[in-house]
């Protein structure tokens, strides 16, 4: 629909695997690192594929960005 109305507007969507955050902590108060046993992802991962997704030039459209930890098991 935007395309047809020709609007600026641009639509991404990031697909994250495992992020390091402060959820773990709630989510196994006990300490457990629910079963992670690779580097995951950090915060600045996503900020660095977000600020790609806007600094494209106006003319391009990135629509998914799909992103793991290199060791995380699909």
């Amino acid at each position: 629909e935007l395309v047809a109305q020709r609007s600026p507007i641009k639509i991404g969507m990031l697909s994250l695997g495992v992020v390091a955050s402060e959820f773990h902590a709630i989510a196994a108060p006990d300490g457990h690192d629910a079963g992670h046993e690779f580097p995951p992802l950090e915060a600045a991962d996503v900020a660095d594929a977000m600020l790609y997704m806007l600094a494209v030039p106006r003319h391009v459209q990135i629509h998914d960005i799909v992103m793991r930890s290199i060791h995380q098991a699909r």
